[in-house]
């Protein structure tokens, strides 16, 4: 439990969560298709298997922001880039959105790793916090085109394994392209 500034206890409703409705379903799926307990089980087993590394990314993740958030840290960004970009920061937002999902590979976890330093540097130059939120999740869905993970899985599912950097490069310029774009959507949209 965290007792600093803010600090309060952690709760967890077990019932109410997304993930243990979605795995509810899966059972009664399961026992609908006529599947044993043990195939159930064996098919859980393989999936954690598979997936180890990207469940283990997320909380890894999901744990970094709140770090982040409880140490200051992302107060003490946002305040860095209110003095370095000032009024123009609406324009580098999605590209904060598009860094973060190169690196987490997840629209979501660049949600919840850098919605907050989104918040928060729009509260400080007084722009609406919703827009600068959009902005992103926009920047996140174009991080997404150079992905390392994305583009790893996306030439393995074509049988294109070891043509990665290929990919990178033809996709980069639409990249930039999609992330200047962005930018000045997010400034002319922040001034009006």
């Amino acid at each position: 439990m965290y007792a600093g500034e803010n600090g309060n206890s952690l709760g967890f409703s077990w019932i109410n969560t997304p993930g243990v409705m979605i795995f509810i379903a899966a059972i009664i799926g399961g026992f609908i298709q006529k599947a044993s307990v043990g195939e159930m089980v064996q098919v859980l087993g393989e999936t954690l298997k598979k997936y180890w590394k990207t469940i283990l990314t997320i909380c890894s993740v999901m744990a970094t922001a709140k770090i982040m958030g409880y140490s200051g840290m992302i107060s003490d960004t946002a305040e860095l880039l209110v003095v370095v970009t000032g009024s123009f920061y609406p324009a580098i937002a999605p590209l904060i959105g598009a860094l973060g999902a190169f690196v987490t590979g997840s629209g979501t976890s660049t949600c919840v790793l850098f919605g907050g330093l989104q918040s928060q540097t729009a509260a400080s130059l007084g722009l609406g916090e919703s827009w600068m939120a959009a902005a992103n999740v926009m920047g996140a869905g174009i991080g997404k085109m150079i992905c390392p993970q994305g583009i790893a899985i996306g030439a393995g599912a074509i049988s294109m394994v070891d043509s990665e950097s290929k990919i990178l490069s033809s996709v980069f310029k639409y990249f930039l392209l999609y992330v200047v774009i962005a930018g000045i959507i997010c400034f002319a949209g922040s001034v009006i």
